[in-house]
């Protein structure tokens, strides 16, 4: 019966996975399909937020998608996200469920279905992949007789129900992806350049010229060049709309009254456990480390693991006995040592621990809370400008925000006030508002429209721009003028340029085509020219990032056919997967940039 209470566990999961559509991966071979999204999706909902190609996704649908995945998280991590972390897990879950959209629309316009047979098929003589995972044996092979002794139970009727719903989605998917990824092919040519970055290797000599050499002055640039630079080239400095916000906040941080609480806690929990309390069981119940659900227990650790006062107390502590209370950045510890011991001649203990976090009260959060409410009171009166200079503030000014952002300088993560930035006119106040770090409230002070970065703002990054393509020239021309005294056999460690110190020479001995060079990166085209050349062969001048590289083959490996034969499927299979991963990645995100997608989150979350 392993199997069918292995069954019943996955029945939730499979249910959710039915209910919300959350289906979608970005691999090949990774995708899985839900009930059918036309169903969930409707067009006829009122309260759609977003629509995609005029379908419409109604919040109901996308929350439980968003719930779903944050309990998830939960499991995960055994914490809920912050808020941040809950911004990021938002736009992930709507970008999967306007992607599962395009894809079902791609699957509707086509045409692609599967019939009666192909899932009776995809039961009998072919089980589908997504049903087999539910019958593996302790070998990792397909059960078969797991899989008829569930056909066949009356137990598992709910299950099976929920499994054919599921490949019936799945299929269609598949055919989609099948037809895209039909003429995606690798040649032999490349499984064997492929063979040689990993298995040839080279010895080599190299020059390079970096473009630093050359200074600044050296590359001058007038302000006519890069304003017709800028004029040429206008359409790559579009920037989205952005806004800034006025901030007046406060640091909910504990005060010394919240640390006398958090002390006399400490101390209330250190008279019980002496009067006979278990320290195990206190640790569960009143510790708020996060070692609590194990009793505290921390297990072995040596010098230099845990914060200074707590390590000090810990190895100074008898076997048995509670110390404490011990302040840390933490919070105040109680300590038991439960063992010592020596490893390498190192001393080690092994302790349990009780922890109080000193955190701001709600009595010191309401504090705060208060004297911003009252900014807010006067402001609501005499506007907020006025206000703040009546009760003598001052306001720090945001970053500049785009609609997708969270962080807000200087007081963290705060997805609120972003939305409040963009569903607000210039001068208009929040009311108070609360992140994990701070209580605050803005003012909408600016909005940047969206359309081309003004040239003021660009032209100090286009003249760098401008002046690194002289510096690059510059370089390129030296490592020419080098060409001319190189050969097969000088030594190049000798070799200097007419003008200026800095010339970086190296040999690399053994060196493969999917490694990097020392300090330069991985430069494919080096690589390219070195599996054809022959000994003593100079390279032509490279570009880099930084400068110019000229290179010799000294020496290359020799190349085995019978490796090369041994290695070819495999390489073939690998280079197969990464094709199809980019030809389906780019599908869908041709998909993506041609689709009518109306985003209404921040006027609906």
């Amino acid at each position: 019966m392993g199997v069918m209470n292995k069954m019943r566990d996955n029945m939730a999961g499979i249910m959710i996975f039915l209910v919300i559509v959350f289906v979608l991966t970005m691999s090949v071979g990774g995708l899985v399909g839900g009930a059918d999204i036309t169903d969930l999706l409707s067009g006829n909902q009122p309260n759609a937020f977003t629509t995609v190609n005029g379908q419409e996704l109604t919040r109901e649908v996308f929350m439980r998608s968003l719930q779903n995945e944050r309990e998830n998280y939960r499991e995960r991590n055994g914490s809920e996200p912050t808020e941040q972390q809950m911004a990021q897990l938002t736009d992930q879950v709507w970008e999967t469920m306007v992607t599962q959209i395009l894809i079902q629309q791609e699957i509707e316009n086509q045409d692609i279905t599967v019939s009666s047979d192909e899932l009776k098929y995809y039961f009998s003589e072919n089980i589908h992949p997504s049903v087999r995972q539910y019958f593996v044996s302790e070998e990792g092979e397909f059960d078969y007789n797991a899989y008829q002794e569930a056909v066949n139970s009356p137990q598992a009727a709910s299950f099976w129900t929920a499994m054919k719903q599921q490949v019936a989605s799945i299929v269609p998917v598949e055919k989609l992806q099948q037809k895209v990824l039909s003429t995606t092919q690798v040649s032999e040519a490349e499984v064997r350049t492929e063979y040689m970055k990993n298995n040839i290797s080279y010895d080599l000599d190299y020059l390079f010229v970096k473009s630093s050499l050359w200074k600044d002055d050296e590359a001058e640039i007038s302000e006519a060049e890069i304003q017709n630079f800028y004029d040429l080239n206008i359409e790559d400095y579009q920037q989205e709309e952005t806004r800034a916000l006025q901030v007046i906040s406060t640091e909910i941080k504990a005060t010394p009254s919240d640390t006398t609480r958090a002390l006399n806690l400490i101390k209330d929990i250190q008279a019980e456990i002496i009067a006979g309390a278990s320290f195990e069981t206190t640790a569960q119940i009143q510790s708020e480390g996060p070692s609590a659900p194990n009793g505290g227990f921390l297990g072995w650790f040596g010098k230099g693991k845990m914060a200074q006062p707590f390590e000090e107390a810990a190895f100074a502590a008898p076997v048995g006995e509670v110390v404490g209370p011990v302040l840390t950045q933490f919070g105040f510890h109680l300590i038991k040592v439960e063992s010592t011991r020596e490893v390498d001649g190192q001393p080690e203990v092994e302790a349990r621990h009780i922890l109080i976090e000193i955190r701001p009260s709600e009595t010191t959060r309401d504090q705060i809370r208060r004297e911003l409410k009252n900014l807010e009171f006067f402001a609501d009166e005499l506007g907020f400008e006025k206000a703040v200079d009546s009760l003598g503030m001052s306001t720090n000014t945001s970053n500049k925000l785009r609609h997708k952002d969270t962080f807000v300088a200087g007081v963290g993560s705060f997805q609120s006030a972003v939305r409040f930035a963009y569903l607000s006119e210039v001068g208009a106040h929040s009311n108070v508002m609360q992140n994990e770090t701070h209580f605050a409230i803005f003012m909408l002070s600016e909005i940047n429209p969206a359309g081309p970065r003004p040239y003021d703002q660009a032209k100090v990054s286009i003249k760098r721009k401008l002046m690194n393509e002289i510096k690059q020239s510059l370089a390129n021309d030296a490592a020419s003028a080098l060409l001319t005294h190189l050969d097969a056999e000088n030594d190049w460690s000798s070799m200097k340029l007419d003008d200026r110190d800095g010339l970086t020479y190296d040999r690399i001995e053994g060196a493969k085509g999917n490694a990097s060079l020392k300090g330069l990166g991985r430069l494919h085209e080096i690589f390219g020219f070195l599996e054809n050349a022959e000994s003593g062969s100079i390279s032509p001048i490279f570009d880099t990032p930084r400068g110019a590289i000229v290179v010799r083959l000294n020496a290359r490996s020799d190349f085995s056919e019978d490796d090369f034969a041994t290695q070819y499927d495999g390489l073939y299979d690998n280079l197969t997967k990464t094709r199809q991963n980019e030809v389906w990645s780019n599908y869908l995100l041709s998909l993506r940039e041609n689709a009518d997608v109306m985003d209404n989150r921040l006027r609906m979350l």
